[in-house]
């Protein structure tokens, strides 16, 4: 998942980088970034986070592609071991074995 690299987020990242530290440490910059736009931190945090959520949201679909591929090749054996388990349970059938123990203490 990490790939120990720093990536960029917006179109001009060190842009983004210097004017966000000077708005923390020093209440703002004004000037023009490399493509000579008005600085503008609020659009480039918009620009960051539109970014970081599609990474997310791609990466997630992924995620659910390669479980679902899993899941399909193990319910079978997921089926034949708990499901009569599973079934016992919902019934009752266990529960008379769980009150004596109980009772027992």
């Amino acid at each position: 998942m990490h790939q120990g690299l720093e990536r960029g987020f917006t179109q001009d990242d060190a842009t983004f980088r210097m004017a966000a530290l000077f708005e923390h440490r020093y209440g703002g910059i004004k000037g023009q970034d490399q493509f000579g736009r008005r600085i503008n931190v609020a659009r480039f945090f918009r620009e960051a986070l539109v970014e970081v959520q599609r990474d997310f949201n791609r990466a997630t679909q992924r995620l659910v592609r390669l479980l679902n591929s899993l899941y399909n090749q193990l319910w079978e054996q997921f089926e034949a071991r708990f499901v009569p388990l599973i079934r016992a349970a919902t019934h009752g059938f266990n529960v008379g074995a769980q009150n004596s123990s109980r009772s027992r203490c």
